[in-house]
């Protein structure tokens, strides 16, 4: 089984520093809701934060949406060997995904959720929880019964990713760890969980390969293995 971990995600209400300014109060009322509200996507309001450092490198959801996007497409949900998906915010707050949510494909109906998800915690659907925050990593981690953690940096040693994928799918459920943020590498709280670190090449690669070669990677082990089991 398999767990996704999408580490240090941009998932954040407008800074208070920029909740007064008249393209955010601007932005609120074209959304109708009010500035302390609304979901920080700094490409929305670019104009007011290329010039503040400490918001440089923040408030890019639209990488989030993209790799949620990559792991609930993809067969290896479809087949049911994903365990769960885990969200863990720059801020410290971590949320569960079930593995059969249909998460909007437009942008600004994904803002919408995110935007209600941070305000009220939980989404549900016919009383099904479909995104709800826990109370932490340990906690989310033992919710899926994960095994072996590992994270996916070019910091991380050279492996045949294959190979490595089906020799430590020994251990149990297995946890991959993709930073979904611009550049960089994981905060504190994530290097501190890791039980490997593993490189897919020398070059930095977009959270969405990473995803999508593990991905690929991994349906080729399950589709393989199911083929053999059946022979015999």
């Amino acid at each position: 089984m398999f767990v996704f971990l999408l580490a240090d995600a941009h998932l954040e209400h407008v800074p208070e520093a920029l909740r007064g300014h008249r393209s955010v109060v601007k932005w609120a009322r074209i959304r109708r809701k009010k500035p302390q509200d609304l979901l920080f996507d700094s490409t929305l309001l670019y104009s007011i934060t290329k010039k503040r450092r400490n918001l440089i490198e923040r408030g890019r959801p639209d990488i989030l949406h993209r790799a949620l996007l990559t792991i609930l497409d993809s067969e290896l949900c479809k087949l049911g060997v994903v365990r769960g998906i885990i969200i863990h915010t720059v801020l410290g707050e971590i949320y569960c995904v079930n593995p059969r949510t249909r998460l909007p494909r437009h942008y600004f109906r994904f803002l919408g959720l995110m935007e209600k998800l941070l305000n009220e915690g939980v989404i549900l659907t016919g009383g099904r929880r479909l995104i709800w925050r826990v109370r932490g990593l340990e906690e989310a981690l033992k919710t899926c019964n994960v095994d072996y953690v590992i994270g996916l940096s070019r910091r991380g040693r050279s492996v045949d990713v294959r190979r490595y994928v089906e020799e430590k799918l020994r251990y149990g459920t297995v946890c991959f760890v993709v930073g979904v943020f611009p550049r960089g590498f994981f905060s504190e709280t994530i290097r501190r969980i890791l039980d490997d670190l593993i490189s897919l090449g020398p070059r930095p690669y977009s959270s969405s390969y990473v995803l999508c070669r593990l991905i690929c990677t991994c349906e080729d082990i399950v589709i393989r293995s199911n083929r053999g089991s059946k022979e015999y």
